[in-house]
């Protein structure tokens, strides 16, 4: 994986999304994503999880992720050759991970996300992988190794600073045009 397949930023979809239908956009973007308020990910930080204090205030927490242009994205889905979990997209800091988010808050196999089919399309779930910092929904942490169901636009944390919004692509797609292209404004309703 290179560099720049890691490094996907809201700027790069919302020029796709205002030059594009609907059908190209998911064309181009078949997969979920996560959206990761600028900044949080950018440096390798070391061999070892540091363990970080509880998130006491989850809502606050959601007022700082903002549609920023900068705001890193990452389409959840398989990386070719990353691991040999098939069935699951691993987040996490090591670098064979599908998603990658280097923070020392981040476990080396921190959760993963499985999927199922629907008549609607595929449904997906978060799971915590017994990760140090834990992986946060709603302001709850989650269970290790217990799958939680995620809906369009729902919030997640991993370790007590990183804060991400989870799209479907045709959500991501309406989110995209309705977000203003002003740095710091709102993460789409």
């Amino acid at each position: 994986m290179t560099k720049e397949d890691n490094d996907l930023r809201i700027k790069q979809f919302l020029r796709h999304a205002h030059s594009s239908s609907l059908e190209e956009f998911i064309e181009c973007y078949p997969s979920p994503v996560l959206v990761v308020k600028s900044g949080l990910c950018e440096s390798d930080e070391g061999f070892l999880t540091q363990l970080a204090e509880p998130v006491e205030d989850f809502e606050k927490m959601k007022t700082a992720t903002r549609f920023d242009p900068n705001a890193r994205v990452f389409q959840i889905e398989k990386r070719p050759g990353s691991n040999p979990y098939s069935k699951m997209v691993i987040l996490g800091r090591a670098p064979n991970s599908d998603i990658v988010l280097q923070s020392s808050e981040v476990s080396k196999m921190h959760a993963y996300f499985i999927w199922a089919d629907s008549p609607e399309g595929k449904t997906y779930k978060v799971v915590d992988g017994n990760s140090s910092n834990g992986t946060w929904f709603a302001g709850t942490r989650l269970p290790p190794y217990k799958p939680c169901h995620l809906k369009n636009g729902d919030f997640l944390g991993f370790g007590s600073s990183i804060l991400t919004r989870f799209f479907y692509p045709t959500d991501f797609f309406l989110a995209l045009l309705r977000a203003s292209v002003t740095s710091g404004s709102p993460i789409a309703r």
